[in-house]
């Protein structure tokens, strides 16, 4: 399920829209202009914005600019009339009017998952960093991935070798997600927001480490 944010001039064509985006479970807020839509950027975290290329109070541009403001990963679709030409910079994909809606409902799924594909790239890279300043040091001195040796340092390859990467990188989100829960009193829905997942995605988390969400809100 993705949170959309639907903004379209046409009341007919955006309930259509609106409707379609509904059969897959999706919060959907609708919204004819730009401020409206402003509004709405500023108090909820969105995974997908759909906006017609040109509004009566303003364009596409100037809700993705406010979108992403917010939140960079955030992923556009821009919905254009059948006479223009569906080109745009600022978009991750173009309809073009008339909305076919299985075409509509794979666009939005496509835009969803590579919101969270970002969102969870972000979080692992800021993990990354943090395993980055726990690596073993070198002749004293801790060397990241793109420093080099300086001359005449060794290595203990041993303690090189066993340090699992993956096993910090898991053992760090692991701890992330538990913090969160405790955090958010056990609320899932609350703990994956901040976190930038989508609910199943957290399911899947919480089952893959054997974390539950009940004990969390009681381990602080």
């Amino acid at each position: 399920m993705a949170r959309i944010l639907l903004v379209y001039g046409d009341q007919e064509r955006r309930r259509g829209l609106a409707a379609s985006l509904n059969h897959d479970h999706h919060e959907v807020w609708e919204h004819s202009g730009v401020e409206d839509a402003r509004g709405r950027i500023s108090t909820h975290r969105l995974d997908v914005v759909l906006v017609a290329h040109k509004l009566a109070s303003g364009e596409s541009a100037d809700v993705v600019a406010a979108a992403r403001e917010m939140d960079a990963a955030v992923s556009a679709i821009i919905l254009f009339e059948a006479a223009e030409h569906a080109v745009t910079g600022e978009a991750f994909d173009a309809l073009v009017h008339p909305f076919n809606p299985e075409v509509v409902r794979v666009a939005v799924q496509r835009a969803s998952e590579r919101t969270r594909l970002l969102r969870e790239n972000y979080l692992l890279k800021r993990l990354l960093a943090r395993v980055q300043e726990a690596m073993p040091a070198v002749a004293g001195q801790g060397i990241g991935s793109d420093d080099e040796a300086p001359v005449g340092a060794t290595v203990d390859l041993a303690v090189a070798e066993s340090f699992d990467l993956t096993a910090v990188l898991e053992k760090k989100e692991r701890d992330l997600i538990v913090r969160m829960l405790s955090l958010t009193g056990g609320a899932q829905a609350e703990a994956a927001r901040r976190m930038g997942l989508s609910r199943s995605a957290l399911a899947y988390k919480l089952n893959k480490y054997g974390i539950r969400a009940d004990s969390c809100a009681r381990s602080e």
